[in-house]
């Protein structure tokens, strides 16, 4: 697997998930268990494109089960793989290679029938507005944003997926406050780890977003337009949505008119 759980980060203090090849930080988690459920996810997509790891020392396939989040080896033929057995492989990396397996077939889908792309910012954040106000950022995030209560009811029996330009920085604790003051947490998230190239902060929403689709969301739950619905309040990521031929609804609405029909 291309992923990995370290410590120290120079942009993650905590717990990082990386890509190996890059040290690229893909996401930062207050605890070890919760960067190991991004890694699951991770793995999950990769699986799909290629063949299971197999070493050929005992001592080679353990430092890989340290890193993917088993422990052990197990034998297979002559060769070593990761974690003390297949089942316990399959666990963490989502199943066989060619096997379909993961969320693209195992996928329980709610009432519309679709995966629901959930914007936070402006969209799921009702005064995020407030936010230049009550810096610093974690300030807003722990103690002040609220969420728009209508749209949860729309989405606590849906699949949802929140997809934010929001920083990997803050993202436990807007995963905490958004089950703290609704009950409800989205079923999946992509939190922004990447960089702007001019230096301007954290990659823009839409840019952010399509990578989201290509290396993480399309691979992990299928490439298929038709399964996912957009709810979405930047124009430019609205029409990035519907540049891959995703169904998407504009979230800049005033909440005195709340969407009797925004999901399909």
């Amino acid at each position: 697997m291309p992923y990995s759980i370290i410590q120290n980060h120079p942009q993650c203090s905590t717990w990082g998930v990386v890509k190996d090849s890059s040290n690229r930080l893909m996401g930062c988690h207050k605890t070890k268990t919760a960067a190991q459920a991004q890694l699951t996810a991770l793995n999950m997509a990769e699986q799909e494109k290629a063949p299971a790891p197999k070493y050929a020392t005992r001592a080679a396939a353990e430092r890989r089960a340290s890193q993917i989040g088993c422990s052990g080896a197990h034998k297979m033929g002559d060769k070593w793989m990761p974690c003390s057995s297949h089942s316990a492989f399959e666990r963490v990396t989502g199943g066989g290679s060619s096997s379909g397996g993961g969320y693209k077939n195992d996928l329980v889908f709610g009432p519309s029938g679709r995966i629901i792309l959930q914007d936070l910012n402006v969209a799921l954040s009702s005064n995020f507005k407030e936010m230049q106000k009550n810096r610093p950022m974690s300030n807003f995030v722990q103690n002040v944003e609220e969420y728009r209560p209508w749209i949860v009811d729309l989405l606590k029996n849906e699949h949802v997926v929140l997809v934010t330009a929001r920083s990997v920085a803050y993202e436990d604790m807007t995963l905490e406050r958004i089950k703290s003051e609704t009950g409800w947490t989205p079923d999946d998230w992509c939190f922004n780890p990447w960089e702007d190239p001019n230096g301007k902060g954290a990659l823009r929403a839409h840019r952010a977003k399509a990578k989201y689709l290509k290396e993480v969301i399309f691979p992990k739950y299928g490439d298929d337009p038709a399964i996912y619905f957009a709810i979405e309040s930047n124009k430019f990521t609205r029409s990035m949505y519907k540049a891959n031929g995703i169904e998407c609804r504009d979230a800049n609405r005033d909440d005195s008119l709340p969407w009797k029909t925004l999901l399909p």
